[in-house]
């Protein structure tokens, strides 16, 4: 078996680490904005807060992102970025563990410290994914490369909204076709008793 000249061997490389980028970003994609779609209704309508409050909890996040990304500034030449991006996946990670567990007696600290980590985790991802992505693409290449990636991460932010409306919907179908068997259960039961 006869390898490939070396200047094959680079192309497909770096072909190789641009599709693993983009990876990357799609799934970055899928989970940036599914909480910000999620905390409003469940904020004003089911605990009764108002726009302005909520407001409040969802700028949370962006000063989150600020202070991570603000942080970046003075370590990103001190630590690997890839290490930043695993870290950042981590804390939103966490996070979203976090926010999978909320109930209808959650309190303001718990939707506070949340949206925080979670944006200090976009922080963490965002500046560290675009030096990696941008690294060895060429100056000429950079504002088609530059549009890919936000279509990628848009794409990803697409279907993740989608799949998240889909099973808010889902959910409460499911829990109006219980409240109603659950009304009819009560009205035939008041029926026997007279």
């Amino acid at each position: 078996i006869r390898r490939p000249p070396r200047s094959t061997q680079g192309v497909s490389s770096a072909a190789s680490d641009v599709y693993k980028r983009q990876l990357i970003m799609f799934l970055f994609g899928t989970i940036l904005w599914t909480p910000l779609i999620i905390y409003p209704p469940m904020m004003q309508k089911l605990q009764g807060y108002p726009e302005d409050v909520t407001g409040l909890f969802l700028a949370l996040r962006g000063l989150g992102t600020l202070c991570g990304s603000t942080l970046l500034v003075f370590i990103n030449k001190k630590v690997d970025p890839r290490l930043i991006l695993s870290l950042g996946f981590l804390l939103q990670g966490i996070a979203g563990m976090y926010m999978a567990n909320f109930d209808i007696n959650l309190s303001a600290f718990e939707l506070a410290w949340t949206n925080t980590l979670a944006g200090f985790g976009v922080g963490f991802v965002w500046v560290p994914l675009t030096l990696i992505t941008f690294s060895t693409l060429e100056n000429k290449y950079l504002n088609e490369g530059n549009a890919f990636w936000h279509l990628i991460r848009n794409i990803g932010s697409s279907i993740s909204i989608s799949i998240t409306i889909a099973l808010i919907s889902a959910a409460f179908v499911t829990g109006l076709a219980i409240s109603k068997e659950a009304s009819e259960w009560g009205k035939q039961n008041d029926k026997k008793r007279k």
